[in-house]
């Protein structure tokens, strides 16, 4: 009778030791109300289960695996890979060798990071694994976020604000004027220049 209880017990170890297991139990708990958010980590552990495949063991994602992942696979992904038009209907293969477009920031990698490490810290509670193999794996920021934005050329300003022109704007009021200058002399976030 033990040995039959031990032999279940095992099945069921292996049976949620297979990553994409793992994420389908993970995604089933609460994260929260921001669907944005939510949206985000399945986003994360989508790509995860992508690049390593949803039958992997979650124990072979060694930390040297993961850092593998981090800077080839994460580092290399284009920006809005899945919006757009040209990325769109490409492969994570061909995701990875395009070199025409811009690559996901630095902060988006981090955030990924972080999605994962929660990930993975749940999986250590419940003791599918024994460490976090991407625990304080984030990338140092060597600038300022600002600095990685692009800045407006003169001809698009001027565009900018002429078109802020009563006669310009569909039912016009004033803070359609104000609000967009507010944050062009000030260097403000639009919530920051209406309150």
């Amino acid at each position: 009778n033990f040995t039959a209880s031990a032999e279940n017990s095992e099945e069921e170890d292996d049976k949620f030791e297979i990553l994409g297991d793992l994420v389908q139990a993970y995604l089933a708990i609460p994260h929260g109300s921001d669907a944005k958010y939510n949206a985000d980590i399945v986003n994360s552990l989508n790509l995860l289960c992508e690049w390593f495949g949803r039958e992997t063991d979650i124990r072979k994602l060694s930390r040297r695996e993961m850092r593998n992942y981090r800077d080839n696979v994460l580092r290399k992904l284009p920006s809005n890979r899945k919006k757009a038009p040209a990325l769109r209907n490409k492969s994570l293969s061909e995701h990875l060798s395009d070199t025409m477009h811009k690559k996901i920031s630095v902060t988006s990698v981090n955030a990924h990071l972080a999605r994962l490490s929660v990930f993975f810290a749940w999986c250590v509670d419940g003791e599918y694994i024994v460490a976090n193999p991407v625990a304080g794996m984030g990338i140092e920021k060597t600038s300022k976020a600002s600095d990685e934005r692009e800045v407006y050329s003169q001809d698009e300003l001027k565009k900018i604000i002429t078109s802020l022109l009563p006669k310009k704007l569909i039912a016009w009021a004033p803070y359609k004027f104000w609000i967009p200058l507010i944050m062009l002399y000030c260097g403000c976030r639009q919530n920051e220049a209406c309150q």
